[in-house]
């Protein structure tokens, strides 16, 4: 789990039609695929819902046009070395 990597305590990604058609397209038979999908309905973690309805505590927005490519190692992330 990278969760504390970029601060969060969870990630949350649920699963939505696209999800179902990767796994029809790697070969999970179609009863496989309708267990998942029924689950995931059954439990409310297909699709993320009514996305104007879900209120963050602040956004952020991200000029890809910015970004810098670099690396950084996991043993010092601090030490960041740009690659232009």
């Amino acid at each position: 789990n990278m969760c504390p990597g970029y601060g969060a305590t969870i990630g949350f990604f649920p699963i939505d039609d696209k999800s179902l058609e990767y796994l029809k397209v790697t070969g999970r038979t179609d009863e496989k695929v309708a267990l998942t999908e029924t689950y995931m309905k059954a439990n409310c973690l297909f699709g993320i819902g009514d996305a104007e309805g879900i209120h963050y505590s602040s956004k952020l927005t991200l000029d890809l046009g910015e970004v810098e490519p670099s690396v950084a190692g996991p043993k010092r992330p601090r030490d960041l070395v740009p690659l232009s």
